[in-house]
C-alpha cells in the first residue's frame, strides 16, 4: 500500500530552497534535456487549456516526464480574469503534482505561485 502524498505550501518550498543557486544546475540540465528534443528524454506535450467561460477563467494542464531524472510531474494553473487586486483570492494559482514514475502513485502536492509571478528564481 502506498503512503499518503506530502503536501507542501509555497512557503514550505521556499524554506527548503535555502539558496536560489541550488536551482541553477538542475534547471540548466533540465533545459538542455528539453532542448535536445527526443534525444533529451523529456516528454512534454503542448499544454492543455480548459476554458471556464461561465466564471471568466481558465485551467492550464502541463504534464511532463524526464527520463534522465526519472521524474513525472504535472503542473495545474488557474487564471481568472475577473479577480480584482482587492480580492483575497489571487487571479493566478498553481499546484504541482509529483508522481512515482514506476507506478503512478502520487508522491507530493505543492501549492505555488505561477512562474510569471515568481520570476526566474523567486519572488
Amino acid at each position: 500500500m502506498s503512503r499518503p502524498p506530502a503536501f507542501l505550501s509555497a512557503a514550505e518550498v521556499q524554506r527548503h530552497l535555502h539558496s536560489s543557486s541550488l536551482l541553477i544546475p538542475p534547471l540548466e540540465a533540465a533545459l538542455a534535456n528539453f532542448s535536445s528534443g527526443p534525444d533529451g528524454g523529456v516528454m512534454q506535450p503542448v499544454r492543455t487549456v480548459v476554458p471556464v467561460a461561465k466564471h471568466r477563467g481558465f485551467l492550464g494542464v502541463m504534464p511532463a516526464y524526464s527520463a534522465a531524472e526519472d521524474a513525472l510531474t504535472t503542473k495545474l494553473v488557474t487564471f481568472y480574469e475577473g479577480h480584482s487586486t482587492a480580492s483575497t483570492v489571487p487571479s493566478h494559482q498553481a499546484t504541482v503534482l509529483l508522481f512515482e514514475p514506476s507506478n503512478g502513485s502520487l508522491l507530493a502536492v505543492s501549492n505555488s505561485l505561477p512562474w510569471g509571478e515568481v520570476g526566474p528564481l523567486g519572488p
